[in-house]
């Protein structure tokens, strides 16, 4: 089983790039946006698993990143979501943790992240008052997953029109 040590990328409203799936220490496994054409996609397949849009619009945003050139924008509106399909020889046992970037002070605001061990979603973050607003990826959230039986994670966000 992959232990991951992914850099990826996602500008939400808040924009942020997930570090670790799996232990807090190097991998030999790691993943970006870097690679991918900006704009919008159906299905992104990466290392650490399929990142499918839900609800709303999500892109490779080439304008925003922490590090690197691109990261994965979930754009404003009234509930915006993409999921990240975990891959079979992931490793979720470990932390999430990813620098985060709000663009606008205007209400609302909601930034939730929920895992799927099955049929059902169970809140792991809610990042509604932890998010700052700022650009350069402020703020840095690190979550406990301790979940190795994670197939899926849900990113939603709700945020004003265009932003």
């Amino acid at each position: 089983m992959k232990n991951l040590l992914t850099t990826l990328y996602i500008a939400l409203l808040a924009a942020f790039s997930m570090e670790a799936l799996g232990q807090d220490s190097l991998s030999s496994s790691s993943t970006s946006f870097e690679g991918f054409k900006p704009g919008i996609f159906d299905k992104l397949e990466t290392q650490v698993g399929i990142w499918m849009p839900e609800e709303g619009r999500t892109i490779i945003d080439n304008k925003h990143a922490k590090t690197g050139s691109q990261c994965l924008q979930i754009t404003g509106g009234a509930k915006s979501s993409a999921t990240l399909q975990i891959a079979e020889d992931a490793d979720s046992s470990g932390v999430l943790s990813f620098w985060a970037e709000r663009w606008t002070s205007r209400s609302p605001f909601s930034f939730r992240i929920e895992k799927s061990s099955g049929e059902t979603w169970e809140e792991l973050y809610n990042g509604d008052a932890q998010v700052k607003v700022g650009r350069s990826f402020l703020n840095f959230v690190k979550i406990p997953l301790g979940d190795n039986r994670i197939q899926k994670l849900r990113f939603t966000v709700t945020s004003p029109p265009n932003t």
